[in-house]
């Protein structure tokens, strides 16, 4: 009896514990089920996929899969600042407040995006917007370019030259996507223009290129020159800076391939998977190659411990690498395993500038001018000749059509040359190029492409070659020199100044005048019209007239060391700003401005209480007046930002507007409206106005970094600014919102370079 009372009570206890074993192993199995569900972030999609420029859309920004009582701070990124605004910048969410709307509005016309990340969360990116321009009305703004090109709003009135450069700075590389479209990524305007290298989109239609503007400075990727440009086997163009960034061009919008390499990208390549390779180079101390791989850049080692120069990559994926040897001798490595390289050479050339793979054969090019094709085996090379015999001018790029093998040179005093290997150690120059060394060669449905970098004056181009000519890539300029100056006289007409020429636009033959010949190079500062007269004056210091019936440029001042930076016409009495060209530094300094007696012929200064009689030591930038007839004048300042004076009509002396500098730059540009108020443009990119009172600015953000050149208003006072960047944006009042127009085509405009009408 006492068995059976055991027995029955051990299987009641056993049922008992194994019952509560299953609900505890339920529970921990909820319990990890829902533990394991991960957090996400999700943007849903855009209420509206296609705004014009001004107006707004939203999309909602979600959390899934809070963790309960933890809150979750979202960074929202603009991937294409230039197109679109973006509000907020974060979001907080949470399991209860777990979405939050962001707001759109189109800035200028393009495609853009934006994206969402938080810590050990996946980032995600919205779906593409695209932002059509404002309407083109007969209102508006007429500008130069540096590389020679002149418009009204978004139409070119075209001359008869070739530009001027693609935009006046060195052409680093070219690239060619799957619909053969061009593309050029150039160094940045360091010889007289302005802003960072950019990657510009030959448009064979309009016959010149426009920038495909990144988030940097006046439109670059990250504020540095482009060195590289290549694509992959889709299309995609990838850029690689000097700030040690890679990029990806997709839908319209620049992406940030993982994270900056801390040293100038100069070399990029696919191999057959379409991974990218990257090599680094800062001209002095160690250059590496890398992989991407999984959203990170994995180091595959540095074959000798100095700079890369470039990267080849077989169809069977075997990687080369040139070296530059860094004050000895570079060579040439193959890729083994985790960072091991193979040496496959024992030159004493110096740097070895290109490595180039053709079908199964091997090519290297040296700057000791020769090219060298490898055995196959072991560190035997052929030489295979020097393409300049005469100086032997280093090998900078080579390149393959699969029949032909092309070389660049640097050249003899900035001449580099084109070269097509014949056989033996015979190569054939491709008629002549005098613009600097060649920095890339390609071939577009079956056209001969080169581009150059001239370390002389800095400005490259890219050519074609057609038949036995090298032909500008680009045409349309007015005399193939940047536009300085702009000008509307009374009756409407269209006056440009360029680097030694004024032009007129004749109406009657949809065509450019020539006015005369002005014996300068230093470029026209300013064209004014008045008093039956035409006006110019040049950086060099000289001021120019002549009647507009005959014309017959006559001097009307000339000031040693001197640059005349603006001019203008008020009540038929010609103002000038004049800067003191120190010979002893260099220095732009001690702005005056200075009154023409048409009666007598004689200047006479309104004198600043500074040295030499200036405002305030700085150069002026930008003159202009208002209604009353007073004169106004910005100045650059002494490095902790620039000034504006006003000089009353009845006043004999300068009074300083406002208090103090703006935002700590130089001002660029003045200018006034009917209501007596005055608006300023800034080296840092800001807009202010003053009401009589204060000054305030009226943009949220810098417009571009690169500075702003120029203030007009048209006809229907609408206001216009215009960027060193390369940039037109159009002020939107109603809003408080600038908008870009979409016009600029990423060159860079001058102070006096635009007009409105």
């Amino acid at each position: 009896m006492r068995l059976t009372q055991y027995i029955k009570s051990s299987n009641w206890l056993v049922l008992f514990i194994g019952t509560l074993l299953s609900i505890i192993m339920t529970a921990c199995s909820s319990g990890s089920s829902s533990s394991s569900s991960p957090t996400t972030l999700q943007i849903s999609a855009l209420s509206e996929s296609t705004i014009q420029v001004g107006e707004s859309t939203t999309a909602t920004l979600s959390v899934t899969n809070a963790p309960s009582g933890e809150s979750i701070i979202v960074a929202i990124t603009n991937n294409n600042n230039s197109v679109i605004n973006v509000t907020p910048h974060s979001c907080t969410l949470s399991a209860k407040n777990n979405s939050c709307t962001i707001s759109l509005v189109g800035v200028g016309a393009g495609t853009a995006s934006f994206s969402a990340s938080s810590t050990s969360l996946t980032t995600v990116t919205s779906n593409i917007i695209t932002i059509t321009p404002l309407p083109f009305s007969n209102n508006g703004i007429l500008f130069g370019t540096q590389n020679g090109l002149f418009f009204t709003g978004e139409s070119l009135i075209a001359g008869n030259a070739p530009l001027s450069g693609v935009d006046y700075s060195p052409v680093a590389d070219l690239a060619v996507d799957s619909n053969n479209n061009l593309y050029a990524g150039t160094t940045g305007a360091v010889f007289g223009g302005f802003g960072a290298g950019k990657v510009f989109k030959y448009n064979s239609t309009l016959g010149y290129w426009n920038v495909l503007a990144g988030s940097g400075s006046g439109g670059s990727l990250d504020g540095s020159g482009v060195n590289v440009l290549v694509n992959d086997s889709n299309g995609n163009i990838y850029a690689g800076t000097n700030q040690g960034n890679v990029f990806k061009y997709t839908n319209g919008v620049w992406s940030l391939i993982a994270y900056d390499l801390n040293q100038p990208v100069m070399a990029l390549a696919f191999d057959s998977s379409n991974n990218i390779y990257v090599g680094t180079n800062n001209g002095a101390d160690v250059g590496d190659v890398f992989k991407y791989v999984d959203g990170v850049w994995k180091e595959l080692g540095s074959p000798d411990s100095t700079g890369i120069q470039s990267i080849a990559i077989s169809s069977s994926n075997k990687i080369y690498v040139a070296t530059q040897g860094n004050g000895g001798d570079g060579q040439v490595y193959e890729y083994a395993s985790g960072t091991s390289w193979t040496t496959l050479s024992t030159f004493s050339d110096g740097a070895i500038n290109a490595v180039l793979v053709s079908g199964n054969n091997l090519y290297t090019g040296a700057s000791t001018g020769k090219i060298y094709q490898y055995s196959g085996s072991g560190t035997a090379w052929t030489d295979i000749g020097t393409p300049d015999v005469l100086s032997s001018s280093a090998v900078m790029t080579m390149y393959s059509d699969g029949s032909n093998i092309y070389a660049g040179t640097y050249g003899d005093n900035y001449n580099g040359q084109v070269y097509r290997y014949a056989s033996g150690t015979t190569w054939n120059k491709i008629n002549t190029l005098n613009n600097g060394g060649i920095s890339s060669i390609v071939i577009v449905n079956n056209k001969l492409y080169t581009s150059t970098k001239n370390d002389g004056d800095g400005i490259g181009n890219v050519y074609m070659q057609d038949s036995t000519v090298w032909s500008v890539l680009g045409q349309g300029a007015i005399d193939g020199t940047p536009v300085y100056s702009t000008h509307i006289a009374n009756d409407g007409s269209y006056y440009v100044g360029t680097q030694s020429n004024v032009f007129k636009y004749i109406t009657t033959t949809k065509s450019w005048q020539q006015l005369g010949y002005i014996n300068s190079s230093a470029g026209i500062s300013s064209v004014v019209t008045g008093n039956n007269n035409i006006y110019a004056s040049a950086l060099n210091g000289v001021i120019y007239l002549t009647n507009d019936s005959v014309i017959n440029w006559t001097p009307i001042y000339s000031g040693t060391d001197e640059v005349v930076s603006d001019m203008l016409i008020n009540s038929a009495t010609l103002y000038a700003s004049i800067n003191y060209n120190d010979p002893n530094d260099q220095i732009l300094k001690d702005g005056v401005v200075q009154v023409y007696n048409n009666s007598t012929g004689n200047w006479s200064k309104i004198s600043g209480t500074a040295a030499r009689g200036s405002l305030d030591g700085s150069p002026i930038q930008a003159i202009t007046t208002d209604s009353a007839n007073s004169l106004y004048a910005v100045t650059a300042g002494m490095g902790t930002g620039g000034y504006v004076w006003k000089h009353a009509e009845s006043a004999s002396g300068w009074t300083m507007v406002g208090f103090g500098t703006l935002d700590g730059t130089s001002i660029n540009t003045v200018i006034t409206d009917s209501n007596l108020n005055v608006y300023v443009g800034t080296t840092g990119g800001n807009i202010f106005k003053y009401n009589g009172m204060y000054w305030l600015k009226i943009n949220t953000y810098p417009l571009d970094t690169a500075g702003i050149s120029s203030l007009q208003f048209d006809n229907s006072n609408n206001l216009y600014a215009t960027t060193y960047g390369g940039f037109i944006w159009e002020y939107i009042a109603g809003n408080s919102l600038w908008v870009n127009t979409g016009y600029g085509i990423g060159v860079s405009i001058n102070n006096t370079g635009a007009s409105g009408y």
